[in-house]
């Protein structure tokens, strides 16, 4: 009987014990989940240098976008988005092939360049309620962003392709000219590429942190194929791979806006 009387007593205790440990539990939970999603609006929030100053916006995202609305149709949505935010779009690419590396999926498929005169204003786009619907909002895309270069032109040209790649380093020391990027630059230029743009970049969404990306233009897909297949192109591509700790190069057909 005395020991009836315990374990009854015990079940009334720990049936609201557990009932806080649950909800502790959701709460816990929740809070990872909203730090994930705002994980961008987080790092503005810690590097006011990021927050403050005027910066290039490089957007991969996936083709077309998560409410499958067509690509046209997302590229005038985020152009509405980052014009309502001050800025200016300068590119949109369509993906034609991955020249190196691996990437996840389809996260890749296409890249928005656009500038905002301040990190901050990316906060307000990143969680309009527009842009969460495109390609899976902020955590969805690769965003990288670098800080605006008045020498540095991104806008379309009228070349068919844009070749970019992106470098990350092995160490936070390493720097040019061991990384090999000038030699494999040179053979672009010697196949007609236009002259070659080079960034520091820092990630702000995506898995990996890239440091540099390079980027130049060329007339067209067969112009771009033939300088990539060349040996010398292959021999500093090689050399420069090796001095990287991940490399992704991709060529992309610039869509005219």
């Amino acid at each position: 009987m005395h020991g009836r009387v315990l374990s009854d007593y015990h079940r009334s205790v720990n049936r609201p014990f557990l009932t806080f440990l649950i909800f502790v539990g959701a709460l816990v939970i929740a809070a990872g989940a909203l730090a994930y999603w705002f994980s961008p609006q987080f790092a503005l929030f810690l590097d006011a240098e990021r927050r403050d100053e005027p910066a290039f916006i490089f957007d991969f995202s996936l083709q077309g976008a998560a409410v499958q609305s067509p690509a046209t149709e997302n590229r005038g949505t985020l152009m509405r988005v980052v014009l309502g935010e001050g800025g200016r779009f300068h590119c949109h690419g369509e993906l034609v092939r991955l020249l190196d590396g691996q990437i996840n999926g389809d996260e890749w498929q296409q890249i928005d360049i656009y500038s905002l005169a301040s990190g901050s204003d990316y906060l307000r786009l990143a969680t309009h309620v527009d842009y969460l619907q495109l390609g899976g909002g902020p955590v969805g895309r690769q965003v990288l962003t670098s800080a605006v270069d008045p020498t540095i032109d991104l806008n379309f040209h009228g070349n068919n392709v844009r070749v970019i790649w992106l470098l990350a380093n092995r160490t936070e020391s390493d720097a040019p000219p061991s990384n090999g990027i000038e030699p494999f630059l040179a053979t672009a230029v010697a196949h007609g590429a236009t002259p070659p743009i080079r960034a520091t970049v820092r990630s702000f969404t995506g898995s990996r942190p890239w440091q540099q990306l390079i980027a130049f233009e060329f007339r067209d897909e067969r112009q771009a194929l033939t300088w990539f297949r060349s040996l010398k192109t292959q021999t500093e591509f090689a050399l420069m791979k090796s001095r990287h700790a991940h490399t992704v190069g991709l060529l992309y057909r610039d869509v005219p806006i």
